[in-house]
């Protein structure tokens, strides 16, 4: 998830996220607060999912942000350690 600035969206999307029937110990939720100036980060780690912050006012977008997100997952985790990547707007809501 890419967020920057969506403290008032963010945990709902992480819970409708944990809600799912697919079993919790086989995906990860992580979030890249890029450039923010609230508090997403605090409320999606708070809510449960793994936050990297991303500070660099010259390059904002969600490119910047997920290119930077990927790179510090496999510097974490390693490069072969999750299968794939689904990308969520902070705003959206996963229905069960």
């Amino acid at each position: 998830i890419a967020a920057r600035n969506e403290e008032m969206v963010i945990e709902r999307l992480i819970k409708s996220l944990k809600d799912q029937s697919y079993p919790e110990e086989l995906y990860e939720i992580f979030v890249v607060a890029d450039n923010c100036e609230d508090r997403t980060a605090d409320i999606a780690r708070a809510a449960g999912a793994t936050v990297y912050e991303r500070e660099n006012p010259m390059e904002r977008a969600k490119g910047y942000a997920l290119n930077f997100l990927i790179h510090k997952i496999w510097e974490d985790y390693g490069e072969n350690a999750f299968d794939g990547f689904v990308v969520f707007d902070a705003d959206n809501f996963a229905d069960i």
